[in-house]
């Protein structure tokens, strides 16, 4: 369904001109939602239709690229002699460890699965994550996320900790020093992260029933609780920070060093780019037990609930295309390229349909992020 017919009806400049939206063109709320779900399965059938050679191609480049990087990366910290080689294999492992976390949540996503992937490391059922967190249960929790995006308790991403990031969580004393927590989420973002989508934080630091991911705490669930929350880590930190560092002899001090550093550097960075495509004072939030009842209000309650960011295509490809938010939920099968490529036409969409679509350069909405943090950890009404 072109976009001209939406933004030039009878008396309207132009075919394609760029939509202006008009309330006149909707008798209601319903009409509204029915033609912007209409425009937006379109959109996804269009795209699904052109999937195929070079979307695996795409995935193929990223693969390669991610290896060389580790190739570079290490063998410059197994060799380093001064501070700038080593650095620069730092920043080459970090390169690797950021475009694994970006393969692996589009491969986790099923994305492939039906493009006919050779490669068994590209399907979801046999992709292993070159990170300490378990799949199993990172499909299990993202599902949810995707299905219930910012519905308190329902969404387990509205608390992944202590912190009050949306302003329907109840304020606590111990909100006032959440910008700690944040701070020190980031840094072990990959273990923060597999603890919280193992259950093991329900487990331990919630009560019955107000849990997130986790129906009971009988001792069927703990064993399972606490078998997901090492089954992957362990062998992960063993291989950075043991085996590695070990095959350098007496520069195990050193490697062990360039390894942590490198997964600093990913934590941080991925941990702020998720946190910039839900937080902010515009976001919407919903209350628990919230359903939209039908596509069409799915469909907007994605959109309110995310917001994208302006990145360079450099960036855009470390972190698998989140910086496409509003695509990436709207169509979480899609590989990052086709979001980058659909993002015009989806803003379009919006605006014809008046739907507010928020984006804006990175910088600033990590700041706008960031202040709403703090007026959430000080403010109890805000």
């Amino acid at each position: 369904m072109p976009l001209t017919e939406l933004a030039n009806g009878p008396g309207d400049d132009a075919p394609g001109m760029p939509i202006r939206f008009s309330h006149s063109r909707f008798r209601s709320d319903a009409e509204r939602l029915e033609s912007l779900r209409r425009y937006l399965d379109a959109l996804h059938e269009r795209v699904k239709a052109r999937l195929g050679p070079q979307d695996i191609a795409y995935l193929g480049k990223i693969d390669r690229t991610r290896w060389v990087f580790e190739l570079t990366g290490r063998g410059l910290i197994h060799m380093s002699l001064d501070p700038v080689t080593f650095t620069v294999g730092v920043v080459a492992l970090w390169v690797h460890k950021q475009l694994t976390f970006a393969l692996g949540h589009t491969i986790l996503h099923k994305t492939y699965d039906r493009l006919g992937v050779k490669k068994k490391q590209f399907r979801s059922h046999t992709f292993r994550w070159d990170m300490p967190v378990d799949e199993w249960c990172w499909i299990r929790c993202h599902t949810k996320h995707h299905a219930h995006t910012n519905v308190l308790h329902d969404d387990p991403d509205t608390r992944p900790g202590w912190s009050r990031w949306y302003a329907r969580i109840p304020h606590s004393t111990y909100h006032r020093f959440q910008y700690i927590e944040a701070l020190h989420t980031w840094l072990r973002l990959t273990l923060s992260l597999n603890l919280h989508i193992a259950g093991f934080v329900d487990f331990w630091l919630r009560k019955s029933g107000e849990t997130d991911l986790i129906d009971d705490k009988t001792l069927t669930t703990a064993l399972r609780v606490h078998w997901h929350s090492v089954r992957r880590a362990l062998p992960n930190y063993a291989k950075n920070y043991l085996f590695y560092p070990a095959l350098a002899g007496i520069g195990f001090p050193k490697v062990l060093l360039g390894n942590m550093l490198a997964d600093l550097m990913r934590n941080v960075f991925t941990g702020i780019a998720i946190w910039s495509g839900h937080v902010g004072a515009h976001i919407a939030d919903y209350p628990r037990g919230f359903r939209p009842g039908s596509r069409a209000r799915w469909y907007e309650q994605q959109i309110r609930a995310t917001q994208n960011f302006e990145v360079p295509l450099w960036i855009s490809e470390l972190i698998g295309g989140l910086d496409r938010q509003i695509e990436h939920h709207l169509f979480p099968t899609l590989p990052p390229n086709r979001l980058r490529e659909i993002a015009g036409e989806v803003r379009a969409i919006c605006a014809a349909h008046d739907v507010p679509y928020h984006t804006d350069r990175w910088p600033r909405i990590i700041g706008r992020m960031l202040r709403h943090g703090v007026r959430l950890a000080r403010n109890r009404d805000t």
